[in-house]
């Protein structure tokens, strides 16, 4: 005898192929068999067409429902992905809201959106000229470097002459000019002429090419140049499940200091935590934190409360204020250094700041001290 896979037919999901022709014989089924109780087997077929058609009328409106809360659910996620970068919060600030302004967030939203559409379409202009194919994850590339830089310079694109390099800077458009001329000097180099200016800069074109087959992106930023590199995707993650944006690993490089790197790292240390959520960010522990939980014993008290941070960050919770070290902004929360407390108000911060994807937490830090 047939069985009816009951369970399949009620977890079947409504995007499924089969959908609409499964809605259609249940429809049929049940039409039918009502109809031959209630009116005898001659109306059976009329009962059965009708039913199909209601069946298969009812699991559009469902799909249509479906299609619709997905794309609302999307939208929010990309809004509060957009609203933790610093750089947002701090426009936001400038102009008198917050990110829990929905209607100003938005407003804010569509305007960056359009500014990365533009220069994506100036990159793509720049590989037609030059018979190059643009990467898929170009656009969330230049997208990262303009979040990262928005509050208090513009990006502008810029190439050299007689020569195929591109280059993203962040500054103010009002310098454009002056950078180009720097950038075309005899002898000097690009990118040298852009860290003698302190110009932030993503050579694009490299980019481009280093991405090739990706389905991921990290990138590195060492004296101000960033560099993207080919990033594997987490066990379990694809690029349709994965919240939107790519999976983006930052890490920040500074000048060589004295050595902090540590012979060993204790046993029980704890790992950084990752939420399982459907929305899961990923929480990445940088170099230079890493050094310096090294050094510390797993009892200590800056272990609890770096997890207690990890907890909100990955639970979306509001944590740290914004502030600018070493020339960078960062959200700063309060920590305590190997449970050391110090004279009035503590003055370790934990310095951390959004990447598309997630959180990097990226160094233990006295902001107030001198700079070394």
């Amino acid at each position: 005898m047939l069985s009816i896979p009951y369970r399949a037919v009620l977890n079947m999901p409504l995007q499924s192929d089969w959908a609409l022709p499964t809605a259609a014989a249940l429809g049929a089924a049940v039409g039918g068999g009502m109809a031959a109780a209630l009116q005898g087997m001659s109306n059976m077929l009329p009962g059965a067409t009708f039913g199909s058609m209601l069946g298969v009328g009812w699991a559009s409106v469902l799909q249509g429902m479906d299609e619709q809360e997905a794309r609302l659910r999307a939208h929010h996620a990309q809004v509060r992905a957009f609203a933790d970068y610093p750089a947002v919060q701090a426009l936001l600030r400038r102009a008198g809201t917050s990110v829990d302004d929905e209607l100003a967030l938005q407003r804010l939203s569509g305007k960056l959106e359009a500014d990365f559409a533009r220069m994506t379409e100036r990159f793509n202009e720049y590989c037609v000229l030059r018979d190059l194919a643009p990467n898929r994850l170009i656009g969330e590339v230049i997208r990262h470097f303009y979040l990262t830089h928005c509050a208090d310079r513009g990006i502008v694109l810029l190439s050299k002459r007689n020569a195929h390099a591109c280059y993203l800077v962040a500054t103010n458009t009002r310098h454009q000019g002056d950078i180009a001329q720097a950038m075309n000097q005899e002898g000097v180099g690009a990118g040298t002429a852009l860290r003698q200016m302190r110009c932030p800069y993503l050579r694009v074109d490299l980019a481009n090419e280093r991405l090739s087959d990706a389905r991921a992106f990290t990138t590195e930023v060492r004296d101000g140049e960033w560099q993207v590199l080919p990033a594997e995707l987490p066990p379990g993650q694809t690029t349709q499940t994965f919240a939107p944006g790519p999976l983006v690993h930052a890490v920040r490089r500074r000048c060589p200091r004295a050595s902090c790197a540590r012979a060993g790292r204790p046993a029980s240390l704890p790992e950084a935590a990752v939420p399982s959520s459907g929305d899961a960010l990923v929480i990445q522990r940088g170099p230079l934190l890493r050094a310096k939980l090294a050094a510390l014993p797993s009892e200590c008290r800056t272990w609890r409360e770096l997890e207690r941070i990890e907890q909100d960050l990955a639970a979306h919770r509001p944590c740290g204020h914004l502030i600018t070290y070493q020339g960078e902004e960062y959200l700063a929360s309060d920590l305590h250094m190997g449970g050391r407390r110090c004279p009035g108000r503590n003055a370790w911060r934990l310095l951390h700041r959004r990447i598309p994807g997630g959180h990097e937490l990226v160094d233990i830090v006295d902001p107030h001290g001198p700079r070394r």
